[in-house]
């Protein structure tokens, strides 16, 4: 299901420190772009998933990858980054965004079926 636990984002290989991950997920909470239940067994692990709100600005971050694809040029960039602008330019904008929304809303639906 991809990484929805503060351990696992602090695990990940962008090596985000724990003051600025603990206040990202502040203030992405704060502004409602993710929320985050209670592990059934466990009430200090909480799983964290985009809202609807959150959702929503995918298409936004679609565009500005291609942007910056199209006029910046990086020296290097995060494989997932890379994959992520090869998807878009294969099977077009809108199909990707309607299958990733699509995808996470039922990798979410799961989630919240199983805590």
């Amino acid at each position: 299901m991809g990484k929805n636990t503060y351990g696992q984002f602090l695990n990940s290989p962008e090596g985000i420190s724990t003051n600025i991950l603990a206040d990202r997920l502040k203030l992405m909470k704060n502004n409602e772009l993710i929320s985050y239940v209670y592990k059934e067994y466990n009430k200090k692990v909480k799983y964290y998933y985009l809202t609807n709100k959150g959702i929503d600005l995918y298409p936004i971050i679609c565009e500005m990858m291609l942007w910056s694809d199209k006029h910046l040029k990086f020296k290097e960039m995060h494989p997932l980054g890379l994959q992520s602008i090869k998807s878009i330019k294969e099977s077009g904008i809108e199909l990707e965004i309607k299958e990733t929304k699509n995808s996470y809303l039922k990798t979410r639906s799961e989630l919240l079926k199983i805590l």
